[in-house]
């Protein structure tokens, strides 16, 4: 097999014919992957790339620009939907290298987070009206009636003196 040195990567990779009308080649989807919030991503970056690389930016801050404009074309959490999409993005991110591990982590807390918001929405009322009961055998729930439990006050006392 023929090879060549490619020279944005710095590696050996084998010589293949050119695509034809094919504009992004740098970061592509294979055809039976099918999202679009993630092709959105990799659209992005590609652009990105491609961009900073014709301006002569220098070649470390290339794939970093790319980089950020791969996180920036992810969806905002703001759907169920989004949130898939959202995490499949980071997801693939992390696959490809354009997302560290240590950002991926940070955001799929945040993912996380949205997603126990969509639950505590659209279970608000089921919450405050099921009982629960705990997971745990052996462990006893108690259910707190505050309208039925009194309250005692006490008087207030006067301020002690300081001792002489």
């Amino acid at each position: 097999m023929e090879s060549r040195f490619n020279r944005y990567m710095g590696e050996i990779m084998p010589l293949h014919p050119p695509v034809k009308n094919q504009a992004e080649t740098h970061l592509a989807l294979a055809p039976e992957f099918q999202s679009p919030a993630v092709a959105r991503c990799c659209k992005a970056w590609n652009r990105a790339f491609k961009a900073h690389t014709d301006a002569g930016t220098s070649s470390v801050w290339v794939p970093v620009r790319a980089n950020e404009a791969y996180r920036s074309a992810m969806p905002p959490l703001t759907t169920p939907q989004n949130l898939c999409d959202f995490v499949a993005c980071v997801a693939h991110g992390v696959a490809v290298r354009t997302i560290l591990p240590a950002h991926a982590t940070s955001l799929l807390d945040a993912a996380r987070v949205a997603a126990r918001a969509f639950k505590f929405v659209e279970g608000t009322s089921a919450l405050r009206s099921a009982k629960r009961k705990n997971k745990i055998p052996g462990c006893e729930t108690v259910d707190w009636d505050f309208v039925a439990v009194k309250t005692t006050t006490y008087p207030e006392l006067p301020p002690r003196s300081a001792p002489k």
